[in-house]
């Protein structure tokens, strides 16, 4: 959450890098959850036996944590960590009544805690070099060192049509 405000802060005020990985983060999270609800329907058929009703496990001792975020990437982090909890509660419980092996169960956990590491890790990538999108069009030494640093910037983002539809407003 801390790296993704940074991301924000930098976005309003035209960095845009800060942009692109917001572009990024949405992107990934957008395919994750997509991942996720095939997943979910692919181990869901699983549990559809004729005579049979199974009940996905639950935790008797529910943990409440306010979410206390200051943008909408990082409670969209959080909307995607539930996916994963729900998917990870199916498949333990198909695991746990001898639907899958302990083999299928370990490649599909890591399977959908990879989704989940890929969006957490792109904000990790960004480095903060206090870039603005005249920088980057001028051709300076910074936005050299920001090509370098984070791998060269889409036109479609320097020339702002692709926006992303969560960043901040610019300032």
């Amino acid at each position: 959450a801390k790296q993704v405000r940074l991301l924000h802060r930098a976005a309003s005020i035209d960095d845009p890098y800060a942009s692109w990985f917001l572009l990024r983060v949405t992107r990934e999270c957008e395919a994750a959850k997509a991942e996720f609800a095939r997943l979910s329907e692919d181990a869901q058929g699983l549990m559809t036996m004729p005579g049979l009703r199974v009940t996905v496990g639950e935790s008797g001792m529910v943990f409440a944590v306010p979410l206390m975020f200051s943008t909408p990437h990082a409670f969209r982090g959080a909307y995607l960590l539930l996916e994963l909890d729900r998917y990870v509660r199916l498949i333990l419980t198909a695991h746990h009544i001898g639907l899958i092996d302990r083999d299928q169960k370990h490649r599909r956990l890591e399977e959908s805690a990879h989704l989940c590491r890929r969006v957490f890790a792109i904000p990790g990538q960004y480095v903060y070099l206090e870039l603005t999108r005249a920088d980057v069009r001028n051709g300076t030494a910074r936005a050299e060192q920001a090509r370098q640093r984070m791998g060269a910037l889409p036109a479609e983002v320097l020339d702002g049509p692709t926006l992303d539809p969560y960043a901040p407003d610019p300032r």
